[in-house]
């Protein structure tokens, strides 16, 4: 082979590349710039942003749940059921039925209103620190 037939088909690519690049470049135009009031707008649509604003609203709902009073207990225990010998059946079993309330004595209630409140503004400061940080 004569080394003339090696550079034609290397010869012809690099042709018809060269005519891909220079016919077929189309040229690409920017779009504006967006303005400062855009810019502002768009700051709290960033995913950290929304993350932020979503855990600032979690302890905002933790505060109006430590608000509220407790929910009262009730528990309904059954032992020596299906047993065997004496205590086979149901007959032998024991049902215990029990009903209780937390009281919320020498100033518990105000203290986790108190910690949550605390926990909400941390994290309102930490969602504006967000914001302002992107």
């Amino acid at each position: 082979m004569s080394p003339t037939h090696r550079r034609r088909p290397r010869l012809a690519v690099g042709c018809a590349l060269a005519a891909i690049a220079v016919f077929g470049a189309v040229p690409a135009w920017a779009d504006p710039a967006p303005s400062y009031g855009e810019l502002l707008a768009q700051l709290g649509q960033t995913p950290s942003a929304v993350e932020a604003d979503a855990l600032s609203d979690a302890a905002e709902a933790r505060v109006r749940q430590a608000r509220a009073r407790p929910n009262p207990n009730l528990s309904i225990d059954l032992e020596n059921v299906v047993g065997s010998g004496p205590y086979s059946g149901l007959s032998a079993g024991d049902l215990s039925l029990a009903f209780s309330q937390d009281l919320e004595l020498w100033g518990r209630r105000p203290a986790r209103v108190n910690a949550a409140r605390a926990d909400a503004g941390a994290a309102a400061l930490r969602r504006d620190l967000t914001v302002v940080d992107t």
